[in-house]
């Protein structure tokens, strides 16, 4: 009895404190931007768990720089959570998703050939993606530019762009703007420090690879439009394999996302037509009449006769015993079980595409371990040292995206209120986190911790600041995403101005 009451005492209290952290975190997520939920309400788009896989790779790329001491020894340098705060392979997550999502809805209007409005939506998208690309960059460099002129950030990142007034600030943010608008510079599909970006902020280094490879999906969905699906999906293959070969790995990767887009369009096709399609014509059946009831009732006695012998056969019983029992619980799986069952075999790519994305980044070597070891074969003699060190994170990017896109249950996860929150703030998170981390993290919280905690080696030593950062950053994430949805609204409105039909 007394076993009893203690096992009684312990669940109540389990439940006690259980309700208790629900209640604290529901009143903790108060302070976040809107309560971490996300502003589209109703049911969500096909396409949804992208946003929030992009918000994702977003959140790894801030926890990167960062500089989190996570220690990774052994076989940790190459599993899968090593991809928290994996910079380089978040960005060729970001390439597939971009080429996916820029392709999709033109590819719509491909497969119903309606031609008219192929040229449309590439007017349209055209036009509108240097503004949308860059005049969101300008405002972030911008207030980047005052945070460090003022004193209010330190930047620690090398960046020499300080000037001794106001004045020659501006003056030399608006000469880098400029100078990084260049949509016709030479751009690489991985970051170097000398490589081509603007100067305040390292992490934009991705906006003119970004808006290159856009223009490359835009010019492969005209050349490709008169063409039925495997034809298309032929020529867009041999000219990704051909954009790996000569080191446009950000080509390859975005023209990647445009094939698996047209892959989801077909099968958006093929479930249109099956459900408007006719329903077979079925000869009917005449009821019997009051003079076929004689042969009915003989029909019936048959049956029941039948029924009664096979009752009779001994084994009967015993067969229904050991294999009716278990055949009745094996048809019980529903049509939906089965639909989930044969997306679990899915969890080993996307296993091995965390593991890829999560790697050092260095060239594969034959006696790295498994699948490593297996890209070092397939290196194009092309390459250079940069390039190579990208190939494992472009290979997993590619497995991770198929592998979500082939499994409903695996994108779950992503259509959830947060995750779809995350995909709101991402562009936000990626602009911003850098200039929070000067301001914050840099100037304020690594001297504080090293004064009263000491080096952090330590987790607890570093995890109240990196909560309290990250708090910030979204709030920053949520001012800079106004500012976003502006220039969205400036790009539309300039769209409708100067398009004469």
């Amino acid at each position: 009895m007394a076993v009893r009451d203690l096992t009684l005492s312990v669940s109540a209290g389990l439940l006690k404190a259980m309700h208790a952290a629900i209640r604290l975190g529901s009143h903790a997520a108060v302070i976040f931007p809107r309560s971490l939920k996300p502003v589209r309400g109703g049911p969500l788009s096909g396409t949804a768990y992208l946003d929030a896989l992009r918000g994702y790779a977003a959140w790894f790329v801030y926890n990167h720089h960062l500089r989190l001491p996570i220690p990774y020894h052994g076989f940790a340098k190459y599993s899968a959570v090593k991809m928290f705060n994996g910079p380089n392979s978040a960005v060729d997550v970001f390439f597939v998703i971009s080429g996916f999502t820029l392709s999709y809805s033109t590819l719509g209007y491909i497969h119903s050939k309606d031609h008219v409005k192929v040229l449309d939506s590439l007017g349209s998208s055209i036009f509108r993606r240097y503004i949308r690309m860059y005049l969101p960059c300008i405002f972030a460099t911008f207030i980047a530019m005052l945070a460090i002129a003022s004193g209010v950030a330190v930047n620690p990142d090398g960046n020499d762009v300080l000037q001794p007034t106001l004045w020659a600030n501006i003056r030399y943010w608006l000469a880098d703007t400029v100078r990084s608008s260049d949509p016709f510079a030479h751009v690489d599909s991985w970051y170097y420090h000398h490589g081509f970006r603007t100067h305040y902020l390292f992490q934009m280094w991705t906006i003119p690879v970004q808006f290159r490879a856009s223009i490359l999906v835009y010019i492969c969905c005209a050349a490709v439009c008169k063409m039925d699906y495997r034809q298309r999906i032929y020529t867009i293959l041999v000219i990704s394999l051909a954009c790996m070969w000569w080191e446009a790995i950000y080509g390859a990767l975005h023209l990647a996302g445009m094939i698996m887009a047209d892959r989801r369009q077909l099968r958006a096709k093929q479930r249109l037509a099956e459900s408007t399609s006719l329903p077979t014509t079925t000869v009917p059946v005449a009821r019997p009449s009051i003079d076929d009831t004689a042969e009915d009732s003989a029909l019936i006695e048959i049956r029941d006769k039948e029924d009664i012998d096979l009752e009779g056969w001994p084994g009967t019983q015993h067969a229904r015993s050991w294999v009716g029992k278990p055949l009745r619980t094996f048809l019980q799986f529903t049509e939906r079980h089965w639909t989930l069952l044969r997306q679990l075999p899915l969890l080993v790519p996307v296993y091995y595409s965390l593991c890829l994305l999560g790697g050092p980044m260095s060239a594969p070597a034959t006696n790295d371990p498994l699948p490593f070891s297996l890209l070092a074969w397939i290196i194009p003699p092309t390459w250079s040292d940069g390039a190579k060190s990208h190939l494992a994170p472009a290979t997993g990017s590619v497995m991770l995206m198929y592998s979500l896109e082939l499994s409903p249950l695996l994108q779950r996860p992503f259509v959830a209120s947060f995750s779809q929150y995350l995909g709101e703030l991402s562009f936000g998170i990626y602009a911003m986190h850098n200039t929070v981390r000067w301001i914050v993290w840099e100037k304020w919280f690594v001297p504080w911790q090293a004064e009263h905690f000491g080096p952090p080696s330590e987790m607890l030593n570093w995890v109240p600041g990196y909560l309290v950062m990250t708090v910030l950053v979204l709030w920053a994430a949520e001012l800079f995403r106004m500012v976003d949805i502006q220039c969205v609204r400036v790009a539309s409105r300039l769209q409708r101005k100067l398009f004469a039909v």
